[in-house]
């Protein structure tokens, strides 16, 4: 156990080591953003909205898609000059809509950071089959198809990016997140996969894929008294924290980002000591936290989007 401890510590020192030195020859944000014409999906709130302010600052044309009418009047209201777009992107015909509606609003589309997603942050027993339905639909197979169609369009382009919102749990397997550390593996798995496919097809060679894997993250989708219950075990992230990190890793051309340098002695933790991180899970999960989930289900956002 002593081996395998200091051996996940040294991996984790070599990644941080390695993250340092790409931190150090970080390309300038304003320069690489400026003038570019970005999607964002889930736009309207929590990390997708973090990201629309702050691709704002540095000068991108951005249009927000979001399922949340109000939510995108608000932002609307708050950022002149953003384009909005109520639509529900597990429909079948969305991405052309969002591609219309780039070109109609922003005259191009450089950039598509595909960040919306759903998640089910309670036991996996008290999932529904209609839950289980929603969550596989809108955070993975609405990226395998948004991937396809956007490959075909910036193919004729000559060139793009789409960013992906992963999560740290497709590498470390956390509890109450089951369906959802599926869904998010599957996409990173999936994300890597076509990578490798596309360096092998015509005209795909400038089409850039990235994914970023944020830890938890302080954000709408989760009732508030259950992060409070969270946070007297793990440390959050914020939603500006990992937006910076997603765009810092986009204009480097990263094909996987971590937003902290912890984060890869998580995953490294998982690899090499399971029985140790099952520990920690097992101390982190109380029995009030999994009161407090179950109670907040009838009022969560994947249940009001099935109801």
């Amino acid at each position: 156990m002593k081996a395998l401890t200091k051996l996940m510590f040294a991996a984790a020192a070599g990644a941080g080591v390695y993250a340092l030195v790409r931190r150090v020859r970080q390309t300038d944000l304003a320069g690489y953003y400026g003038g570019k014409a970005v999607i964002v999906t889930g736009g309207a709130s929590g990390i997708g909205l973090a990201i629309v302010n702050l691709l704002r600052s540095f000068g991108a044309n951005v249009l927000a898609v979001d399922i949340d009418g109000e939510a995108l009047e608000s932002v609307a209201a708050d950022l002149p000059g953003v384009a909005t777009l109520q639509l529900d992107i597990a429909e079948r015909d969305a991405c052309r809509h969002m591609i219309e509606s780039a070109i109609e609003h922003l005259g191009d589309l450089d950039i598509v950071f595909s960040n919306a997603g759903i998640v089910w942050a309670a036991p996996f027993l008290a999932m529904t089959d209609a839950d289980i339905d929603r969550q596989i639909e809108v955070n993975l197979s609405m990226q395998v198809r948004l991937t396809r169609d956007l490959v075909e369009f910036f193919r004729e382009r000559g060139g793009g990016v789409i960013a992906y919102t992963g999560s740290l749990s497709a590498y470390v397997y956390s509890p109450m997140h089951s369906v959802y550390t599926g869904t998010k593996g599957g996409l990173n798995n999936f994300v890597h996969s076509v990578r490798r496919e596309l360096a092998r097809e015509a005209g795909c060679g400038d089409i850039q894929l990235t994914v970023i894997h944020p830890n938890m993250t302080r954000t709408g989708l989760v009732a508030a008294d259950l992060f409070d219950e969270v946070r007297k075990t793990y440390w959050l992230q914020t939603p500006h924290q990992v937006a910076h990190a997603f765009l810092q890793g986009v204009a480097d051309g990263r094909r996987e980002v971590f937003v902290e340098l912890t984060d890869h002695g998580f995953v490294w933790g998982e690899r090499l000591m399971p029985s140790f991180v099952d520990l920690l899970f097992e101390k982190g999960v109380s029995d009030e936290m999994l009161d407090k989930a179950e109670a907040a289900i009838p009022e969560s956002k994947l249940r009001k989007q099935i109801s």
